[in-house]
């Protein structure tokens, strides 16, 4: 798996979800808000609390790296990874995680594993 996978299945998972009926799957206030972290060179995607320290800090980088021709919703990345968010709820940063999941597999033919990080306490019932 590698960035342009990453990219290319958050557009198509963001378009996919305005199609049906998802259109405003982001928080249009970033704070508070649950974000993702995909890690392309380790296969895991990781969703982060609002009070997360990890999540804070790439929200104040946000769009550093040139790397990105959709800059709408990805925040700052590193050498491993990328930040893709805010979303309103758990639930939207898991549903918006499991079909990017799903789909960077139909790309990459590379499973990635799904878990809850930083801020989260209780984690909530698989929502699938």
């Amino acid at each position: 798996m590698k960035a342009i996978h990453v990219i290319s299945a958050k557009k198509d998972v963001e378009k996919y979800l305005n199609e049906n009926g998802m259109k405003n799957i982001y928080a249009k206030d970033i704070d508070p808000s649950y974000g993702i972290y995909v890690n392309w060179s380790v296969k895991d995607i990781s969703i982060h609390a609002p009070s997360s320290n990890d999540w804070q800090r790439a929200r104040n980088q946000e769009h550093r790296n040139e790397l990105f021709y959709d800059k709408k919703n990805t925040f700052n990345s590193t050498q491993n990874g990328v930040w893709i968010g805010g979303f309103k709820s758990f639930t939207d940063a898991y549903t918006f995680a499991d079909l990017l999941r799903r789909y960077l597999y139909i790309l990459t033919h590379e499973d990635s594993k799904i878990f809850a990080s930083k801020g989260i306490v209780d984690i909530p019932t698989k929502i699938f």
